[in-house]
């Protein structure tokens, strides 16, 4: 009779390790899992090809009035694709002529208009044919200096995405060497309640070949 009851009690001893490293184990795994993704590093946010891209100029029109012999105004800035609009306002013809022979309205009469699409930067002096004292000039802007400006920035934005990758790399570094950590003091743990079961249970033979 006392050599079953002790079997009982070792065979329950031996169920209750059993249940205990299950345990252990199923909680050194949660425990892993939840340090892998804490140190899970962040992926870099993405740059969009919109930030680098300069607006575009809207073409637009402007106007010079042709009164009293003059250019008015004498002298505009415009934009590459802009259009300027000559009107003869004098009662005499006039015409605006460009003296490196760029554009040329012809002859216009009171109330004539001419115009012309500047398709090229630089500045463009002008006169009338039939009176060489009206002189005004067209500065043109090309978009190319706004599109250097540009390019500039596009350039600096490079180099931070190239930090960006060290600064991921560090990162990853860093989420490895601690990811790896949990698994070795589980194993301690499951080696431990491993040695504590086979320890009751030779204590458990050992009572029973004693009691027989």
């Amino acid at each position: 009779m006392a050599g079953s009851l002790i079997e009982e009690l070792a065979g329950m001893g031996i169920l209750a390790v059993v249940i205990v490293t299950g345990i252990a184990l199923i909680g050194g795994t949660v425990r892993a899992i939840r340090r892998d993704v804490s140190f899970a590093p962040a992926r870099p946010a993405g740059r969009t090809a919109a930030s680098t891209i300069a607006p575009l100029h809207a073409a637009s029109s402007s106007s010079v009035s042709i009164h009293d012999f003059k250019f008015n105004p004498s002298s505009i800035t415009i934009h590459v694709g802009d259009t300027v609009t000559w009107t003869n306002q004098d009662s005499v013809q006039h015409t605006a002529t460009a003296t490196d022979g760029t554009f040329n309205t012809g002859t216009l009469n009171h109330g004539d208009v001419g115009r012309f699409t500047f398709t090229r930067a630089g500045t463009f002096n002008y006169t009338c044919k039939f009176h060489p004292f009206m002189k005004a000039s067209v500065t043109v802007l090309a978009s190319g200096s706004s599109g250097g400006s540009s390019s500039g920035g596009s350039g600096s934005s490079g180099s931070s995405g190239g930090s960006s990758p060290g600064s991921g790399s560090s990162s990853g570094g860093t989420s490895s060497s601690s990811s790896s950590n949990p698994l070795p003091h589980t194993g301690l743990q499951v080696i431990s309640l491993v040695i504590a079961a086979l320890a009751l249970l030779g204590s458990g033979l050992v009572l029973r070949r004693g009691v027989r």
